[in-house]
């Protein structure tokens, strides 16, 4: 089977790799031509320097849009050339079973390519574009546009995947019950760490943009007059604000910067906390990152955290605004078999839900479903 899988518009192998992600994203494809015999050419939004990272992609074939139509400097301008893509892409690559986008953003030119070579198109979502430009108040005609290319996008799909039953619910509500929605979790590296007590037990760890929606100065405030020291893994706009509240609260912090995948995933070992007070998030891979290794996933209280945490049983859920945290901190702290039992519910949590295993499960069963034998 030839899979042709389209970036994100805008992301290319240097995007991935920069942020440290490229070996991730592109494991379970590799599973699938290793194990399966499958094809998969990518498209990026790349240029020549994609090439740069071709080692990495073993038999992975790629084609940088870059290298064969001229980048412009302005949006309008490539947004415009991006309908000609899915024309140029027909002669380009050949003999093609299915096609898979990534992300919502770009899913016209998934479209256009899908009528251009008539086969079955997947649209993966790993959270809700429209959802999240409500609650950043992206303005009215960014979440108009939103909204329609989401409308577009599901009637022209095979089949559209969330991450969580929160963006499933979201989008039934707002187009309907009788749309085609999949859930497929997002999926991590299974941690297999043994429970240990030598780890940061006063050090709490949390991970993610320095914006608002991660909802970094109610944490802090949640630290105040305690002896927790707060980690953060991160950069953002907030960051000037963060320190200074820190200071005037006399909340110890450190701004730790960021890591690749493989640096976090030594990070997360050595802390027995991970917290996230976040106003919303998807399927969050951060969380799950560190549940499978080992850390307790200390969560606000929204819904799609609720999808991974019940309290006191696999983590803790609070609210960021109203609650002292530190409290449940301690409580553990004190109870050696409280933080065992959360700590091994939490590693077994995403095991079930949440391994390359499962994810490659369910590909290949949206494959078989929209192509028949693979």
């Amino acid at each position: 089977m030839h899979i042709v899988f389209f970036f994100t518009y805008g992301y290319s192998l240097k995007t991935w790799f920069e942020t440290g992600t490229l070996e991730k994203e592109i494991e379970l494809y590799k599973q699938l031509i290793t194990n399966h015999d499958f094809k998969i050419t990518m498209v990026t939004y790349g240029d020549n320097s994609d090439y740069e990272h071709i080692s990495l992609m073993e038999n992975i074939q790629i084609v940088p849009i870059y290298k064969y139509i001229k980048y412009s400097k302005y949006s309008l301008i490539r947004y415009l050339k991006s309908f000609f893509i899915p024309i140029f892409l027909r002669k380009k690559i050949q003999d093609v079973d299915l096609i898979k986008q990534n992300q919502l953003m770009g899913s016209w030119i998934s479209i256009i390519y899908k009528f251009l070579i008539k086969k079955p198109l997947i649209v993966r979502t790993g959270y809700d574009m429209l959802f999240f430009s409500r609650k950043q108040d992206k303005g009215f005609t960014k979440v108009f546009l939103y909204k329609k290319l989401t409308s577009i996008t599901l009637a022209f799909s095979d089949i559209y995947t969330v991450t969580s039953y929160s963006d499933k619910k979201f989008l039934e509500e707002n187009f309907g019950s009788n749309i085609n929605l999949d859930i497929r979790p997002n999926w991590v590296y299974s941690g297999n760490i043994p429970i240990s007590e030598n780890r940061y037990s006063a050090r709490v760890l949390t991970v993610g943009r320095l914006e608002s929606q991660k909802n970094y100065l109610n944490l802090i405030k949640n630290f105040e007059g305690s002896e927790y020291q707060l980690d953060i893994v991160g950069t953002g706009s907030l960051e000037n604000q963060i320190i200074v509240l820190a200071k005037e609260l006399g909340v110890k912090i450190n701004l730790l910067g960021s890591f690749s995948n493989k640096q976090l995933i030594n990070i997360y070992q050595q802390y027995k906390y991970f917290i996230l007070a976040s106003h919303y998030e998807g399927n969050p891979k951060v969380v799950l990152e560190a549940m499978s290794n080992g850390c307790i996933p200390v969560l606000s209280k929204i819904p799609n955290h609720l999808e991974l945490v019940e309290h006191n049983i696999n983590g803790i859920l609070f609210d960021p605004s109203t609650m002292n945290v530190t409290r449940y901190l301690d409580d553990i702290n004190l109870n050696n078999d409280q933080y065992k039992k959360l700590s091994l519910n939490a590693t077994n949590k995403v095991e079930k839900y949440n391994s390359l295993e499962i994810a490659l499960k369910n590909d290949l069963s949206d494959y078989k479903k929209l192509v028949g034998s693979i």
